[in-house]
């Protein structure tokens, strides 16, 4: 099957691991303007969004259509254990910041191991490695895809299932990160539940991020529609401080940011395999980057241009780390 290059789309990854880049190390902490915080903010929150719609859409391109036709679970398998062995690589490349972490807060061997088990299964992420969660989200999501086409769902089916668990996740996190008040006795046995599991729902994000990517690969999407869901997704957001209603119009900001750039045409450059791996290896190392900066360079302050200065290092030395490799 021969396979489409969109490489605007890998450009705008790019661009979006910075963004990621830009969630951890909080670029503009102490930048006393609203207005640049709430446009920093307004477009990071699409980066991760992004990445999932890129990788359904992706994906589906080596896909027959309809999502059950016979051969495709072999395709599907095959990218989970990808992305199995990718995440279990990564979390132990950053498994000495989660020992240390474990160590400065004197948890027990026992302790330490439950909760080891609990971040890589349920939440995907451990001390540092917080930008992990997309990866198990991804083969979640994926594990659900792969069952739903096993029983032939419709596109539309999918898509519908895939933002009831946008709600979920949505309903989850607001309950146990925001809400204060007192709630009924099965929600109190939710939030105890969830607390010892998923700790939040933002992995059930990939199973409405990575349906809509893949729909997309093999669906036209109206050029007009996707700027006209960017700009008023973006607007949304930029004036927006509900965290729960944020996370509903950055659906729709991502999902018309991917349609626009879906749309752009670049000549096949030889530059575009080198920024796909600078991407993908940008998203991977940044934390360790970051980390090692602030402990040796650093150390606690607190001036907003000191978080900026450390963030262009941040990606300075990323780009550098790739010229010396590819060279």
């Amino acid at each position: 099957m021969d396979i489409k290059k969109y490489n605007s789309i890998d450009l705008c990854k790019f661009i979006m691991a910075f963004g990621v880049i830009a969630i951890h190390t909080h670029p503009l902490e102490n930048c006393t303007s609203d207005v640049a915080n709430n446009l920093l903010d307004s477009v990071v929150a699409m980066a991760v969004p992004f990445f999932f719609l890129s990788t359904g859409f992706l994906l589906a391109q080596k896909l027959q259509y309809p999502f059950y036709n016979d051969g495709n679970a072999k395709i599907i398998i095959k990218y989970i254990r990808r992305m199995l062995k990718l995440y279990l690589i990564w979390e132990i490349v950053y498994f000495p910041w989660a020992a240390i972490h474990f160590h400065s807060l004197n948890m027990t061997l026992t302790e330490s191991v439950l909760d080891y088990l609990q971040g890589i299964i349920f939440v995907g992420e451990l001390y540092n490695s917080w930008h992990l969660w997309y990866l198990l989200s991804t083969i979640y999501a994926l594990l659900f895809f792969l069952f739903e086409i096993k029983r032939k769902r419709s596109d539309l089916a999918i898509i519908i299932i895939g933002c009831v668990f946008l709600l979920v996740s949505v309903g989850i996190t607001y309950l146990v990160g925001y809400y204060e008040g007192e709630v009924p006795e099965i929600l109190e046995i939710v939030k105890v539940v969830v607390a010892n599991t998923i700790r939040s729902g933002r992995i059930f994000l990939g199973f409405f991020y990575i349906p809509v990517g893949m729909v997309l690969a093999k669906k036209d999407m109206n050029l007009r529609v996707s700027w006209l869901m960017l700009i008023a997704g973006f607007a949304a957001n930029y004036l927006i401080t509900d965290v729960s209603l944020s996370t509903f119009v950055t659906a729709i900001s991502a999902i018309g940011l991917f349609g626009v750039i879906r749309s752009i045409q670049f000549a096949d450059l030889k530059i575009f395999p080198f920024v796909r791996k600078m991407s993908t290896i940008t998203y991977f190392i940044h934390m360790y980057v970051w980390s090692v900066y602030y402990i040796l360079v650093y150390r606690g302050k607190k001036v907003w241009y000191g978080q900026l200065y450390s963030y262009i290092h941040c990606m300075c030395f990323d780009i550098g780390r790739i010229l010396i490799v590819e060279g």
